[in-house]
Parts: C-alpha cells; structure tokens; sequence
C-alpha cells in the first residue's frame, strides 16, 4: 500500500513538473510576445500591444501633452549590411485618412518624428517631406535619419510619429540633417554649383526647376546633355544613392537616353532599354537590357525618379523605386551627375530637373522595410 502511494506520488511530481515547465516555456514566449510589435498600415491597422521595448524601456511615456496621437515605426534591417547612423530612411503614410478623422493638419504642420534612446530618453528628430510628394494624400512620403547604427538581421521600434497638435507650427527646412545633400532649385543654389556638361546647351531655373535647354548639331548629337554636380569638385564616397526626377518633354521624333553617374561609373535609361557604359574596353557600350515598353512611353520622359545606389563593388539604377540595372565594379568615389542625350541633331530640348539629392545607402537598401503600428491616444 505504502509502495502504490509513493508511485502514485511521484507520478503527480512528475505531472507537476512537466506542467510547471510548460507554463514557464509559454511565460518566456509571453514576455517576449510583449517586446515586440506587429506591422500595420499607417491608418493603425495592425496589432501593436507593446509594454516594453528591448532596452527595458517603457514604451507607454508619452513625448509630448500637446500631441494627441502617435505611431510607433517597425524598422526591419536585411541580413547583410547594417545600416549607419545618418541613414535616410524614407517612411510612406496615409496622411489624407488621418486628416479626415480630424486627427491630422491638412498642411502637416503638426507631424513629429521622435527617437526613444538605449537610455529610454525620447527625443525630437528631424525629418521633411519628400520632394515629389505632399501632405493630406493617401502616400504622403516623407523622410527621416536613423539616429545610431542599427544591426543587420535586425527590427526595431524605436521611432515614433506624433501628431494632432492643432497649434503646432510647421517644420521646415530640415533637409541638411536628413541627407548627405539636397538641393530643390526653389531657390538657385549657390553659382557653379551644378554645370551643364556640353556646350550649347544653358542652365537656368525656373518655377522650382533647373532647366537645361540647347539644340542639337552634327558634333554634339548624342553627347550627354544636363547637370554636373561640381561642389569644390569633392567626390561622393561608395556608400552613396544619388536621385533626381527629370521631365523632358516630346521633341517630334528624338530619342532620349538618361544616364546618372560619372565617366566612368554610367547606368542609363534609353526610352524603354537599360544601357551600361564603362570607360573600360575604349568607353563602348557593354550591352542593352530590354525594359517594359510603357516606361517611356513615346519620347516623353515625365517625371521619372532615377537613382543610383554607388556601392565600393557593384552599382544599381532604380527607376520609380524599382532595381532595373546592376553591374559588378569597384569604385571609391565619384562625381554625381545627370544626363540625357537625344538621337538627332537638330533637335530642340528642354530638360527639367526636379530637385537633386544624396544619402547614405548601403547594398540592402531595396529590403528594408519599415511599417506602421496602432494608432496610440494620449
């Protein structure tokens, strides 16, 4: 008798035991469910039930009484390469629904991106808007810099966007802090700032453009055309993604070809191909890509956003956000520029570029994603 309870004992220690571990086991994924955030879209959508962030921080503090709302930012860095402080990280936004729900500014004034420290402090950062967008529209884009380095493999939560302060006053002009360099041509930048590349053509600026217009000849017929970015001619390390947004309006029969890049680094867009170009092998052309006929469709190129992302061993172009050229070759520094060159002489263009800009970039740049969580109340 005593023998049958003493198994039956140690059978109910050892159910006990079992049962004890199972809720510790389920305990840690609770406590670690509780650290992290789930993505949403900018309306607040997703699933953001967030006490305590990794650094021990309480993430209920509030910024600012004045501010009635806020988001939290999920950043998620790729495997890879990590992402240096001063990183620009570009953050797309419903700002039209927020509006609408009487939560926002129609004008933006009273957005607000905050930065919650590894010593749990927040802190105002700066941000601006990007220059082909604009507030109260269902993909207001704007811009902000990572303040630290963040590991690869990596999402954090430790950016905020506040608003819904009706008395706040509009930020502007925070473009230096956010990128390497930027220039909108709303007002013309410093002389010799930006020179054309051939003669015959001229620059000037108008309505928030620079504008490159000339004719073509028998000499300078397909010779690249537009602006050469020539500060104290300092070269941008590898490591750098160079964009602007360019309109070339039809010219009755010439073909366009835009290119970014220096002499010896070029990626270019010709009406709907992808053209390569080295100084190697006596500066010929290495091959065409074909691309979607719609890109350009007819002669026209209307505002199409170009980028070249300069890495110390490879390039990319993207085209509207999207990679459609790579090549593998070394490069330490280089000249930005802008080019367009059309297929015959005689042709009459006029060139628009939108604005000019440069920031920090790293070979994983396309993967990384950032989204928004619920829409906190104070």
């Amino acid at each position: 008798m005593v023998k049958r309870l003493l198994i039956v004992l140690c059978i109910g220690l050892l159910v006990q035991s079992c049962l004890d571990l199972v809720i510790d086991e389920r305990s840690g994924e609770s406590s670690e469910a509780q650290s992290a955030v789930s993505s949403g879209d900018a309306s607040g959508n997703g699933d953001n039930s967030v006490l305590i962030d990794a650094n021990g921080c309480t993430l209920g503090d509030w910024w600012d009484s004045q501010y009635l709302y806020r988001q939290s930012i999920q950043v998620s860095v790729p495997k890879g390469e990590p992402v240096p402080k001063g990183y620009s990280f570009a953050l797309p936004f419903d700002h039209q629904r927020l509006v609408a729900a009487s939560r926002a500014h129609p004008t933006g004034r009273d957005i607000r991106m905050v930065h919650l420290s590894e010593n749990c402090l927040l802190s105002e950062i700066p941000f601006v808007l990007d220059p082909s967008s604009s507030w109260n529209r269902s993909n207001t884009k704007i811009w902000f810099a990572s303040a630290e380095d963040i590991p690869d493999d990596q999402t954090v939560f430790n950016y905020y966007i506040y608003y819904g302060n009706s008395a706040a006053a509009i930020v502007e002009h925070q473009e230096d802090s956010v990128f390497i360099e930027f220039e909108d041509f709303i007002d013309p930048p410093a002389p010799g700032t930006f020179s054309s590349l051939e003669e015959g053509a001229g620059i000037s600026y108008l309505n928030g453009n620079l504008v490159v217009a000339g004719t073509t000849d028998e000499i300078n017929q397909f010779k690249p055309f537009g602006i050469f970015r020539t500060v104290n001619g300092v070269e941008l390390p590898a490591g750098t993604i160079i964009e602007t947004s360019l309109t070339i309006p039809d010219t009755g029969g010439a073909e366009w070809k835009a290119t970014v890049g220096a002499p010896s680094l070029m990626l270019g867009v010709y009406q709907n191909r992808v053209q390569y170009y080295t100084d190697v092998n006596d500066g010929e052309m290495v091959f065409w890509t074909p691309l979607s006929e719609t890109i350009f469709p007819g002669n026209i190129v209307d505002n199409q956003r170009i980028s070249l992302n300069v890495q110390p061993d490879n390039l990319s172009l993207q085209l509207n956000g999207s990679v459609i050229g790579t090549r593998d070759i070394e490069t330490i520094g280089f000249q930005p520029r802008f080019t367009f060159s059309p297929s015959i002489a005689g042709a009459t263009f006029e060139a628009h570029f939108h604005f000019y800009l440069a920031r920090k970039a790293i070979s994983t740049d396309a993967l990384i994603s950032l989204a928004l969580g619920n829409i906190e109340s104070r």
